[in-house]
């Protein structure tokens, strides 16, 4: 599905990859596969001059990528991807804003959201500081990335602060792009090979070695009232996986 966001001045397309079997011998696989062989033979006949052929250019788009959705590199979780963090236990967003901690660090908060449609929930997956990677390239389980929150431009950070409820090592969105933006990407299957969506994974803090986790019961009142604390653990417990939602692959 080709969606269109206007966000901070400019506008992006993307397509939002649908979760499906890795299997090319599946009944879905096969019936797509024909879908997808009797849009091309719409498409050629349109160009042809027919002006009423079944299916428009958008429909025969959205059958064309569909097809493309069933390639297992579709299902992965690339450089360059938008995504929405999922807190496994809690099904709570990980959220950033322009909300600044009243203690430890002053900087800008990371929290857990409900809301499973605030756009501030999107982070961009990068290369570790001072590496690269291109767009487009799966994530190896065991690397290092950044998460780059899209909504403030600041990085995924923790540093030997305090949280504000559950006294752990605190989160934060930084921009100031040092060491403490390196997270280890931990895939719960040891069997893949790179991040995959909806599949279970651990981020782990570089530099300090701690694990990003939330707890449902250590919940903010006003500012932010509802929201719950994101922190780092020295423990790699059930409050620790998360899983990537929602991936928007851009063009």
């Amino acid at each position: 599905m080709k969606l269109r966001r206007r966000h901070q001045g400019f506008t992006s397309s993307f397509y939002y990859i649908p979760k499906s079997s890795n299997s090319r011998h599946s009944p879905i696989f096969i019936f797509s596969f024909l879908v997808f062989l009797l849009a091309i033979f719409v498409q050629v006949s349109s160009v042809g001059g027919a002006s009423d052929s079944l299916l428009d250019i958008e429909e025969v788009d959205l059958l064309k990528f569909w097809f493309l959705a069933l390639d297992p590199e579709f299902l992965g979780v690339t450089c360059g991807s938008a995504i929405r963090l999922t807190h496994e236990v809690s099904k709570y967003k990980l959220h950033s804003h322009v909300v600044s901690y009243g203690t430890g660090s002053g900087q800008q908060s990371v929290t857990g959201l409900a809301n499973p449609d605030d756009p501030d929930s999107f982070w961009q997956v990068k290369a570790a500081l001072g590496e690269q990677c291109l767009r487009g390239q799966l994530i190896p389980c065991g690397s290092a990335i950044r998460l780059l929150h899209s909504g403030t431009g600041k990085f995924l950070h923790s540093h030997h602060h305090t949280a504000p409820i559950s006294g752990q090592q605190e989160v934060s969105a930084y921009d100031g792009q040092d060491n403490g933006d390196n997270w280890k990407l931990i895939c719960d299957n040891k069997s893949s090979k790179s991040w995959e969506r909806e599949e279970k994974v651990q981020l782990v803090h570089a530099e300090t070695d701690t694990y990003l986790s939330a707890n449902k019961e250590h919940m903010y009142s006003n500012p932010i009232p509802g929201q719950i604390e994101v922190a780092t653990s020295k423990s790699g417990g059930k409050g620790t996986y998360w899983c990537a939602q929602e991936v928007l692959n851009f063009e």
